[in-house]
């Protein structure tokens, strides 16, 4: 007579006689796309004002003119840290100049009245 018995029973990594070698983190790599579209730019821009104002019966009231100098900066940035490819655009524009006023006061006055 024989007798066979059979144990079952859950295994456990740990319990193996030979563990496998710990695998090495991967690094994350930027996509090209998201590192290109970071860039800041700094340009020199220039307006033209030429404003005329009439009165109703159609006599010139008032002009204002001249090239005005400035500077702008644009800057962009897309980003994977809170959003995947979270784009942000922003720029500010500053421009200074004082224009040449072509009608005088008293001839504005003079066609009021």
């Amino acid at each position: 007579m024989a007798v066979l018995a059979v144990a079952a029973g859950p295994a456990f990594a740990a319990d193996m006689p030979v563990k496998a070698a710990p695998m090495a983190p991967v690094p994350y790599i930027m996509n090209g796309i998201v590192q290109s579209n970071n860039q800041i730019s700094v340009d020199f821009i220039e307006t033209n004002l030429n404003y005329a104002e009439r009165l109703p019966n159609g006599i010139l009231f008032d002009t204002e003119k001249g090239w005005f100098p400035g500077v702008s900066v644009t800057a962009s940035s897309m980003t994977d840290t809170l959003v995947q490819h979270l784009y942000l655009w922003g720029q500010v524009s500053w421009i200074n100049g004082k224009p040449i006023t072509g009608v005088p006061p008293s001839r504005a006055i003079a066609a009021l009245t």
